[in-house]
C-alpha cells in the first residue's frame, strides 16, 4: 500500500504537476508573448550597451541598484500587460486589450530604443546618423518649439501653466 507513495513517485507527481502548470501559464499569456520576447531583446541589449559605454568611457562597475532599476522597468512592463490581459480575458474584450498592449509595447520600445541610441551615441560620439535618430527619437526636437520651452521652464520653476 505504501509502495505506491515513494520518494520517486511522488517527485515525478510533483515534477508533471510543475510541468502542467508552466504549460497553463505558458499558453495563457500566449497573445502577448511576442511582446514580451521584443521587449526583453531590446532590454537586454540596452542593459548591456549601458553597461559597456559606462565601462569604457569611465570604469564604471556594474551598479547593483542601476540594474535593479532597470529590472524594474522590464517588469513593470510585464506585469501591467499580463493584468491587462487577464483583465481582457475576463471582460471577454480581448481584441481591443491587444490594441491598447500594441501601443504601449510600441512605447516601450521606443523608451528602451532611446536608451539604446543614448548609450551607442556616447560610445561613438561622431556618429552623426545615432546622434540625429537620438535626437530625433528623445523628443529633443520639442525644445526647438516656444510654447513647449515656456511650458518647460514653468514647470521647473514650479509655477501653474493656467
Amino acid at each position: 500500500m505504501f509502495d505506491t507513495l515513494s520518494t520517486a513517485n511522488l517527485l515525478k507527481a510533483a515534477w508533471t504537476t510543475l510541468l502542467g502548470w508552466s504549460a497553463a501559464v505558458f499558453l495563457y499569456f500566449e497573445p502577448v508573448q511576442n511582446f514580451w520576447i521584443a521587449v526583453t531583446i531590446l532590454w537586454v541589449f540596452n542593459l548591456i550597451l549601458g553597461y559597456t559605454s559606462g565601462y569604457i568611457l569611465t570604469r564604471e562597475k556594474l551598479d547593483t541598484k542601476k540594474f535593479l532599476l532597470a529590472a524594474g522597468e522590464l517588469v513593470l512592463y510585464l506585469v501591467t500587460t499580463a493584468l491587462f490581459l487577464a483583465i481582457g480575458k475576463l471582460m471577454n474584450n480581448l481584441p481591443n486589450v491587444l490594441t491598447g498592449l500594441n501601443i504601449a509595447t510600441w512605447a516601450f520600445i521606443a523608451y528602451f530604443t532611446t536608451g539604446i541610441l543614448k548609450n551607442w551615441s556616447r560610445l561613438q560620439p561622431n556618429n552623426w546618423v545615432v546622434k540625429y535618430l537620438y535626437y530625433i527619437l528623445s523628443l529633443e526636437i520639442l525644445n526647438k518649439l516656444p510654447h513647449f520651452k515656456e511650458f518647460k521652464n514653468q514647470q521647473e520653476n514650479g509655477k501653474d501653466s493656467n
